[in-house]
C-alpha cells in the first residue's frame, strides 16, 4: 500500500473510531470514522483500519499528499469525490 500506516487511537472520544495515519515521506492525518458510517461502507467485512486504509489509496489516486486535510471525517471524502462511497464498496 502507497507508505501508509493507519494507527486506532485509544482514547479519544470524537468519533467511535480515531486513526492516525501517517506516511512513509512524513505526511501525518487524523481521521475519524462513526461506526454507522463504516457499516453503511463495509457490512463489517473489513476493519475499520482497512476501510481507512483503502479510502487513502483512493485518495492518493486523486491527490497528492498536500491537497489532502490534516484532520477530516471520513464522510468528507464523499463530498469531494463522488465516486469515493462506490469505489469502496465495490471492493
Amino acid at each position: 500500500m502507497n507508505g501508509v500506516e493507519v494507527t486506532r487511537v485509544t482514547g479519544d472520544e470524537r468519533a467511535d473510531y480515531v486513526f492516525a495515519v501517517e506516511m512513509m515521506d512524513g505526511h501525518a492525518y487524523t481521521v475519524m470514522l462513526s461506526e454507522e458510517y463504516y457499516m453503511r461502507l463495509t457490512s463489517g467485512k473489513i476493519t475499520p483500519e482497512k476501510l481507512v486504509e483503502l479510502s487513502f489509496d483512493f485518495l492518493l489516486r486523486h491527490e497528492g499528499p498536500d491537497s489532502i486535510m490534516s484532520e477530516f471525517e471520513l464522510p468528507t471524502i464523499q463530498k469531494y469525490f463522488v465516486d469515493y462511497e462506490d469505489a469502496i464498496m465495490s471492493l
